[in-house]
């Protein structure tokens, strides 16, 4: 997305991190050491939004995927928000197409329904730890799935333990 004209500087203008997949742990380090700084700004100044998708990618709007750990490493409050498209034609949260033929097909679609639910703010304790370890052995690991779990069960979206990208990889090949 970065490189698409229009839209490239506009998401870079907001601040914008980027995992770079192909530089391996150096990237994932990069982008928790972003997280962190950007929560502990928040922290520190009181106000603030900052937006993280914790599944790591997009997905065809029909499950759930695990949740990175990035967003609840550091054990900051979080605000769920669950976003389901729905239209007869496209979803264009499943990232197969290129953007810019993406972008020309939504154009193209006479309809569609986005749906925002907003959670309250999410903060962990220890009672979410102690009768949630079932969801993990760390806690920032019992967090993410604590999370998900709420998620899908407002959404209506099953939770699954595949993460999809071998299969959405092999599609992109294909159709580009």
């Amino acid at each position: 997305m970065r490189d698409v004209k229009l839209f490239g500087p506009a998401i870079t203008g907001i601040r914008t991190i980027y995992l770079e997949r192909s530089k391996g742990k150096e990237a994932k380090n990069y982008v928790k050491a972003e997280i962190k700084e950007r929560q502990n700004q928040i922290d520190r100044l009181g106000y603030g939004d900052f937006m993280i998708f914790p599944e790591g990618t997009t997905t065809n709007n029909e499950c759930l995927l695990m949740y990175k750990r990035g967003a609840f490493e550091h054990l900051y409050p979080v605000n769920p928000v669950v976003i389901k498209y729905e239209g007869p034609y496209l979803i264009p949260t499943f990232e197969a197409m290129p953007a810019v033929a993406t972008l020309c097909f939504a154009m193209c679609v006479p309809y569609g329904k986005v749906t925002c639910t907003v959670l309250p703010p999410f903060k962990p304790n220890e009672y979410l730890y102690e009768n949630f370890k079932h969801f993990g052995k760390e806690k920032p690991e019992i967090f993410a799935e604590a999370i998900r779990s709420i998620s899908s069960e407002v959404s209506g979206l099953p939770k699954v333990e595949n993460q999809f990208l071998p299969e959405k990889l092999e599609f992109k090949k294909r159709i580009v």
